[in-house]
């Protein structure tokens, strides 16, 4: 199977239909998409607290608590009760599919509350083709929630959500709020820090720092390898640098919220 290029220029649905015609059929995936017990190896060591399990045999979905320590965690443990995290990862810039919708927001019902209710899940398409699947089942967790979080997000994901459900013909709830976090650090710290990357922010206000993320720029072509060949290594990595971002977004709305 010939995996398409990602050529400069402009980027329309005619790209992405591209891709669909390239996803592979089910005899041609590799072993992670079948579900095969032993074919998500690497991700389950790398995330031993981590469920992962296959909706309808229609995407993947991996849920991440928050993690040991989380509520003695200055911020983590401030989680308010309600609210959707959200955080893209795709092929490129507007006109291309989406591979990843990461989202952080209180799964789990009473009597769990604070951190312990709230969990990191990652809708992944494991090839071209199950991007409509991960939409949908975005939309029904998000119609749910209030309020959305993001971090630009009402310049880049949410648009991006809307124009690959206009592509998929798919009903996407709106927010009734939609808190985007890089506004508000802009307004904190813009002069105060280099700049208002979330990465900076991360370090600079919590003492956090990544070993071996993979660069934002990398990762389309770690999704192409992914479903060309099923290795695992990278797409780990994709999944932690979602994940970390996640983590970073829900520290920095209690903090903004608190600043």
């Amino acid at each position: 199977m010939r995996i398409p290029d990602v050529p400069d220029g402009p980027r329309v649905d005619l790209d992405a239909a591209a891709y669909l015609d390239e996803a592979p059929s089910a005899g041609d995936r590799p072993r992670l998409i079948l579900g095969h017990p032993d074919a998500d190896r690497s991700i389950r060591t790398a995330f031993p607290l981590a469920t992962i399990d296959f909706p309808g045999g229609e995407y993947c979905r991996i849920s991440h608590p928050l993690g040991v320590g989380a509520s003695s965690d200055p911020e983590l443990s401030q989680l308010p009760t309600s609210g959707l995290l959200f955080d893209l990862e795709t092929l490129g810039f507007h006109g291309r599919p989406l591979f990843l919708i990461g989202i952080l927001y209180p799964a789990v019902p009473p009597p769990a509350s604070g951190p312990d209710a709230w969990r990191v899940v990652q809708l992944l398409a494991r090839d071209y083709a199950e991007e409509e699947a991960i939409l949908e089942a975005f939309a029904d967790v998000a119609a749910e929630q209030t309020p959305w979080v993001s971090f630009n997000g009402k310049t880049f994901d949410l648009p991006f959500l809307r124009e690959r459900a206009r592509f998929h013909h798919l009903p996407l709830p709106e927010p009734r709020e939609h808190l985007d976090l890089l506004h508000a650090a802009r307004r904190v710290y813009k002069g105060v820090l280099p700049n208002c990357r979330l990465q900076t922010l991360e370090s600079a206000l919590f003492a956090r720092y990544r070993y071996r993320d993979l660069p934002g720029d990398e990762i389309p072509a770690a999704y192409h390898d992914y479903v060309r060949t099923g290795e695992e290594e990278d797409m780990v990595r994709i999944l932690r640098h979602n994940r970390d971002d996640l983590v970073t977004l829900a520290r920095l709305h209690v903090h903004l919220g608190s600043a």
